[in-house]
């Protein structure tokens, strides 16, 4: 990997189409500390190929705007906050959910950005959805938190009522020392 033709294999294979090609110059240009986030962004956005992990690999807020922007022009979220369910969201079918998904696991790492997205998960179809949401919203603090999100997490918890995910609900509320959400 010291060898000086690298970084010009790495972004060649980076400008490519094909999984076979880009794939292993993204994960080249990752150990060789390229900046590989662009090149998945632009693929996201032109190509609609599955990128949202690595999307969210991020620490610059600047992007993680990006990526809401993307996701909200993009993701059916009326679809995907059409819940709750019990399915736990796996299949073709669920690909918005899924990148969703791939989306709320890391906005706890951006409180204050995503407001909308975890809007949706809390609606999710999906249980997974509904746990990321949960989790997501749950790194925040309080203060963070837009004014409806206390009627919207009181909701979600009325509906989850028979769901696994309940307990979690239920937890996370305790842990930000907030009681008397059952009733």
């Amino acid at each position: 990997l010291a060898r000086p033709e690298w970084p010009a294999l790495v972004e060649a294979g980076l400008q490519q189409e094909a999984r076979q090609d880009f794939w292993p110059a993204s994960a080249v240009g990752k150990i060789l500390g390229a900046d590989i986030w662009p090149h998945h962004f632009r693929r996201q956005r032109d190509l609609a190929i599955d990128h949202w992990w690595e999307l969210m690999q991020t620490d610059r807020e600047d992007r993680v705007l990006q990526i809401l922007d993307l996701a909200m022009e993009r993701l059916d979220l009326a679809l995907v906050g059409s819940g709750p369910g019990t399915s736990l969201g796996l299949g073709l079918a669920y690909s918005d959910d899924s990148a969703l998904d791939f989306i709320l696991q890391d906005l706890r790492r951006f409180p204050g950005l995503g407001w909308t997205l975890i809007e949706v998960g809390l609606r999710g179809r999906t249980i997974r959805a509904r746990n990321m949401a949960h989790r997501a919203l749950a790194a925040w603090d309080r203060a963070q938190w837009p004014p409806e999100a206390e009627a919207l997490l009181r909701l979600a918890l009325l509906q989850q009522r028979g769901f696994a995910s309940e307990q979690l609900m239920a937890q996370q509320r305790a842990a930000r020392g907030q009681t008397n959400v059952q009733s």
